[in-house]
């Protein structure tokens, strides 16, 4: 196998990793005969260049967008002494790129032989991240990985979908597309031009419309535990050819249930081949989507053609009940409002992932209670979002966010978009203002404070002033204390806190209740 010492004649802009990988490429996928191409540029084999395009375009973004200038330019330029350590990688990486872990495995092992100075999460995020445009740019340009769906599947972000959709509107008929069954998506048909593909032979099985799930962001952190139950759940109904598999996400507000839900779909999204659909349910707005609203889009993802104007709500259950009969579909409800919501939805035949911040058990729900973020995961999460911060920052830090997702992105992006602030001076700030500093964010979407304010509003009055009674307690209380100070009975005092846990207002274990660091402030503030 040769080396990389040298970037190859043909393609001379290429760094010392791009090489490699290409080397590595070409032998067990193309074959020994075009080991030469990459050295002679007397042929031309059409997949060779396409891959080559894709590493200089991946190396492009990652020098442009990457928030780490140094370690960008030590990954693309990394000297592989023993480049048959990533000759199966590479095989493996290339054939399904969703199998990226021992990739991954040997670039951070041998950037941490050159650099043993650095944290080992800064070189997993910029391997992360390397790897992350990597797979879009083959995703949208090399036919040997577009040929597949269980690569698109694990690699669904919003740019992979745009251009799947952008693949199905270059389509000449409607006999022709993309044949989605049995795992693997086949493109078949002759390359125009050099980059549009004219398909036949290929009835349309599937539509974008059926694939919604949201990207998670890039620096999604933790949960180990909980991925592992929900990949489980999901996986073992699909095999147990039951109705569904029914998963229940709950948690205070930014606590991070929708992102885990994203992030899980995602992963088991090729399980589903069928639809992989998300549904917002809008459960904290005045006016929550009606079951019936949410059973058109599933019918419309699938029949867009379906006039559904004067359907009744009967008439629409059964449709919606009848177009995912034995499909492999997942559907994610976001943000439900309560049981009644969800009830009728939950009798299709497919798997669903429910998220609340109120908990309720409903058809066989496997109730998944979400808290904050381990102390190492709250830290690495901070660490990757601003990676100039000292341990004894990210300590400080930590501590003042209560490890809540939410309050610890806010935090660290504003660092990390800031390199010119004194990060202790921020972390002074924070201990006089800390709701209205985790209540500001760059684009105006993160807010601690408006986040509880939503299930803080869905109180009546009373327990408002209950709720805001209990930021007296600084350590964990029980009803007989919270009893004392509402003035009420035991009984009354454990109902309301029971609706309090209920709405993640009050956590509760082994028979004592308490709030979260940043509730507790925010009660405070209501006073």
């Amino acid at each position: 196998m040769p080396t990389a010492n040298n970037s190859p004649q043909r393609f001379p802009d290429l760094g010392k990793l791009s090489v490699a990988i290409l080397e590595h490429l070409v032998e067990p996928v193309l074959g020994k005969d075009a080991i030469q191409e990459i050295k002679k540029p007397l042929l031309n084999k059409q997949e060779l260049d396409q891959v080559a395009e894709a590493l200089s375009q991946t190396e492009k973004r990652f020098t442009r967008d990457g928030q780490d200038a140094d370690l960008c330019y030590a990954l693309l330029n990394l000297p592989l002494a023993n480049l048959d350590s990533i000759d199966r990688a590479v095989k493996d990486f290339y054939q399904r790129p969703s199998n990226d872990s021992e990739l991954v495995k040997v670039l951070i092992t041998r950037l941490a032989e050159d650099y043993p100075q650095l944290p080992e999460a800064r070189l997993e995020k910029a391997v992360s991240d390397y790897i992350t445009i990597l797979k879009e740019e083959l995703v949208n340009v090399s036919p040997e990985v577009r040929e597949k769906l269980a690569t698109l599947a694990m690699l669904r972000t919003e740019k992979g979908i745009q251009k799947f959709i952008e693949l199905q509107e270059t389509l000449p008929g409607e006999n022709s597309g993309i044949n989605m069954t049995g795992g693997n998506m086949n493109v078949s048909g002759d390359v125009v031009g050099g980059d549009k593909y004219v398909l036949y032979q290929a009835a349309r099985q599937a539509h974008p419309r059926t694939f919604t799930i949201p990207a998670p962001p890039r620096d999604f952190t933790g949960r180990t535990q909980e991925i592992d139950e929900l990949v489980r759940l999901l996986t073992d109904g699909k095999r147990a050819a039951i109705s569904g598999t029914i998963s229940s996400l709950t948690g205070m507000g930014g606590v991070g249930k929708s992102t885990l839900a994203s992030y899980v779909a995602l992963q088991v999204a090729a399980e589903f081949p069928d639809a992989a659909m998300w549904i917002d349910l809008q459960g904290m707005n005045d006016n929550p989507l009606a079951p019936s609203e949410a059973m058109r889009q599933v019918i419309l993802a699938f029949n867009p053609l379906e006039d559904l104007r004067k359907a009744t709500d009967e008439e629409l259950a059964q449709m919606y009940r009848a177009v995912l009969h034995g499909k492999r579909a997942l559907i994610v409800l976001d943000n439900a409002h309560d049981a009644k919501q969800v009830r009728e939805l939950l009798k299709a035949d497919c798997a669903f992932i429910v998220t609340s911040r109120r908990q309720f058990v409903e058809q066989g729900l496997v109730l998944i209670r979400l808290d904050v973020l381990q102390e190492n995961d709250a830290r690495d999460l901070l660490r990757k979002l601003c990676a100039r911060l000292t341990d004894q920052e990210l300590a400080e830090l930590t501590e003042l966010c209560g490890k809540l997702p939410l309050a610890l992105r806010i935090a660290g992006s504003h660092l990390g978009t800031r390199p010119n602030e004194s990060a202790a001076r921020y972390v002074e700030k924070l201990k006089q203002q800390r709701i209205e500093l985790l209540s500001e964010s760059d684009d105006g979407t993160l807010d601690v404070e408006a986040t509880f304010a939503l299930s803080y509003d869905r109180l009546d009055p009373e327990t408002q002033r209950r709720w805001r009674f209990l930021a007296v307690f600084p350590a964990p209380f029980d009803s007989n204390a919270a009893a004392y100070i509402w003035k009420t009975e035991l009984d009354q005092a454990e109902k309301t806190l029971g609706d309090l846990f209920r709405e993640s207002l009050v956590e509760y274990n082994d028979g004592r209740y308490r709030m979260h660091d940043l509730l507790r402030d925010f009660a405070r503030g209501r006073n």
